[in-house]
């Protein structure tokens, strides 16, 4: 009898109380901070693709390793309509086949030089109108290619340029394959630190040592900028640019395109040997016979030439003995 009591108690008791469950999807509750819900695939409405590469950085760095992921192939990548995954397909197939890329172990950073140039696919981003536009608008319409690098990085890069040669104008486009924020390895740039007269520059300090310089850590250093990037996202800086990556996995993958200005006077054509006495495949320790590969200049079409040209010829000049002399395409 008491039992019963209690019971109906209990029952009014919760007859005038509120709901505890939703009528999803009628009704959505508040997302709690630091939820961690099921992953969702994002898509690229602007390049009818999703984000998702099929990398596998998430499944490798979940801290209690209680993550699978099980890959759905885009749908636009069975009709061959999908770019972002060529691209990305043909860059393992340059770091496994010509690089170390088989070898990476994610204790360090593997790199190639060059990359696009191994890839009849890869180099006819050389003809792309989109990078053709950029890169005459900032460099004239007869720049000229030197060369590339691409990368399977690990953990965190310190503040440096690539102007190994700063009288000469070069910007660097870098591709990256993989979703990168400012957490997990995105570029990070000082702005006006390509500037030959910037304080970044002329104080001749080594900024990755800030904490004693600013107390601060590299990440940290005031006015730094995070460039967050997702696959198809192109990045344009100047060579001589400071930059960095803080807080990035054991397997982000990059891959550029170095451009720099013809030289035209007998200053300007010194200009490009000195650019090619530290910027080229071989001075980066990787003797491929030249400037280019056969098969990024077999596969040219005339204004792929006009961009290759130059630095072949004078490639010679400068590196004779990593020169295996060929008659240069008809323009």
């Amino acid at each position: 009898m008491l039992a019963g009591m209690a019971g109906l108690l209990t029952t009014i008791r919760w007859l005038f109380r509120k709901p505890v469950t939703a009528h999803y999807p009628e009704q959505h509750l508040p997302i709690q901070p630091r939820y961690m819900g099921f992953p969702a695939l994002l898509w690229d409405e602007t390049a009818n693709e999703p984000f998702c590469t099929g990398c596998m950085v998430c499944v490798r760095e979940c801290p209690t390793q209680c993550m699978t992921a099980q890959m759905s192939d885009n749908p636009r990548a069975a009709t061959g309509q999908s770019h972002r995954r060529k691209i990305i397909e043909e860059f393992e197939m340059v770091l496994q086949t010509h690089g170390d890329g088989q070898s990476h172990d994610g204790s360090k950073r593997t790199i190639i030089v060059p990359t696009i140039d191994y890839s009849a696919k890869l180099s006819t981003l050389l003809d792309d109108s989109r990078i053709l536009g950029i890169s005459s608008e900032i460099l004239g319409d007869d720049f000229n290619y030197g060369s590339g690098d691409g990368n399977y990085y690990s953990g965190d890069t310190g503040w440096h340029p690539d102007g190994g040669y700063p009288e000469l104008f070069a910007i660097k486009l870098a591709f990256y394959l993989d979703p990168l924020t400012r957490d997990s390895g995105c570029l990070r740039v000082l702005p006006g630190s390509h500037r030959l007269d910037s304080s970044w520059r002329v104080s001749g300090q080594d900024w990755n040592q800030s904490q004693d310089l600013l107390g601060v850590s590299p990440a940290e250093i005031p006015g730094n900028v995070a460039l967050e990037t997702n696959p198809g996202d192109l990045v344009v800086f100047n060579h001589n640019t400071f930059h960095a990556a803080f807080g990035g996995s054991s397997r982000r993958r990059m891959f550029t395109m170095n451009l720099h200005k013809r030289g035209h006077t007998e200053e300007g054509i010194a200009r490009v040997d000195g650019y090619l006495k530290a910027h080229c495949p071989v001075a980066h320790g990787f003797k491929i016979g030249g400037m280019y590969t056969d098969i990024i200049l077999d596969t040219a079409p005339p204004e792929r030439l006009k961009h290759l040209e130059q630095c072949h010829e004078r490639h010679a000049l400068v590196h004779p003995n990593d020169t295996i002399l060929r008659p240069f395409p008809t323009l």
